[in-house]
């Protein structure tokens, strides 16, 4: 509705009596025909409105409800993640420190081994390689040394495992 028509429904009688006759039949015609261009009213609509509007309102408290249980369950896989990582790095320096020592009982005190993260910002994806330097060579990896040497350096990390996590013994396990 325009503010012209507006108007002329809200004028007091003080206010007709300047008006036209005329002017207020032209008025109402217009007020008519824009009324006549509305159509049939729908008496469902304000049900099918409500529908919809509930509707709406479930839909976004279910969105809201899957959008906090994505926020927890992010939550929770960060502080599964950084307990994963500290136990990890806790176990991976004994066995590093195990490993070190196995290998030099199985070689000689000045013999040298180590075990390194590929890529500590990220180690529980990371890989692991092992350095072994026995008497008299340059450092190498597990798979540049001679045979006897890589049984021997895989025996240590066996050992080195085995002293993180002994199995348990028979007496135990009664």
């Amino acid at each position: 509705m325009s503010i012209n028509d507006h108007d002329a429904l809200t004028l007091t009688e003080e206010q007709k009596v300047g008006l036209d006759e005329n002017d207020l039949q032209i008025k109402v015609e217009r007020i008519k025909s824009r009324l006549d261009n509305y159509g049939e009213i729908n008496p469902m609509a304000m049900e099918a409105y409500d529908e919809m509007k509930e509707r709406h309102e479930n839909i976004t408290t279910q969105r809201d409800d899957i959008l906090k249980a994505k926020d927890d369950l992010m939550e929770t896989i960060k502080e599964i993640e950084e307990t994963a990582t500290a136990q990890f790095l806790e176990a991976f320096g004994k066995v590093r420190l195990y490993f070190i020592d196995a290998f030099r009982s199985l070689f000689t005190a000045d013999d040298a081994a180590d075990l390194i993260l590929m890529d500590p910002e990220t180690p529980l994806e990371s890989g692991i390689e092992i350095v072994a330097r026995p008497k008299g060579k340059r450092p190498q990896t597990i798979n540049q040394l001679s045979g006897g040497e890589k049984t021997l350096t895989a025996t240590a990390l066996l050992f080195a495992l085995y002293l993180l996590k002994p199995a348990p013994s028979a007496f135990s396990m009664r």
